[in-house]
């Protein structure tokens, strides 16, 4: 079952609008960027999703979340033109708040896949990791899980499946329904990410990457 792939036929973002996202990236490392600013995609930050509440080895840790902002309608036309006639919430993401050391194993609320183009990695061994939760399916297809968590869950509940490190400039393509965490990162993680419906109509030849 995939998991992740790198899709390196997908081009290069154009250059105005990684200068434009890393702009923003280096107010967050300058210290001027207003940190209290809702995202984009704050709707999804409901139900206690954005507060969880982790354990690994008797310690309890809070999470990180990713924060969502349009970087401008000629992204969003790129990703359309250049990727998937259906992409949605184009736009760059940053990993907060600074002082946690990941994103605990959870589903993405709003999308089946993702991809990524990562920019600033966050440290020098951030590793994304995919999970079985025990008694339950890989993928969770559901808009929220029975339990009523969101599709969460917490360390001792899960076996992990996959465990890579993600390098910057190349399109990743994430199925984000499948539990997935990322670790050991220190500073301000960040992409450029686009959210996908399906992985069928890519530009070349209508074909799933392989």
């Amino acid at each position: 079952m995939l998991t992740q792939i790198t899709i390196p036929q997908i081009p290069h973002p154009p250059k105005a609008i990684i200068d434009r996202a890393k702009a923003i990236i280096e107010t967050y490392n300058n210290g001027t960027a207003d940190l209290a600013a809702a995202p984009d995609n704050a709707y999804i930050y409901n139900s206690g999703y954005a507060d969880r509440v982790y354990h690994r080895n008797g310690v309890e840790t809070k999470t990180r979340r990713q924060h969502v902002f349009s970087i401008g309608e000629d992204f969003e036309k790129w990703t359309a033109d250049n990727i998937h006639p259906f992409a949605y919430e184009a736009g760059l993401s940053v990993s907060i708040p600074k002082g946690l050391p990941g994103q605990g194993p959870h589903c993405d609320l709003r999308r089946r896949y993702a991809l990524n183009y990562i920019l600033d990695c966050g440290g020098d061994n951030v590793r994304t990791l995919w999970y079985k939760e025990k008694g339950c399916p890989i993928e969770r297809l559901h808009d929220s899980g029975p339990e009523g968590k969101s599709y969460w869950a917490d360390y001792p509940d899960v076996e992990v499946i996959d465990d890579v490190v993600l390098g910057p400039g190349i399109w990743v393509l994430l199925n984000t329904r499948i539990l997935h965490s990322v670790e050991n990162i220190i500073g301000y993680r960040s992409f450029l990410t686009v959210s996908l419906p399906d992985m069928f109509q890519f530009p070349w030849n209508n074909r799933i990457p392989v």
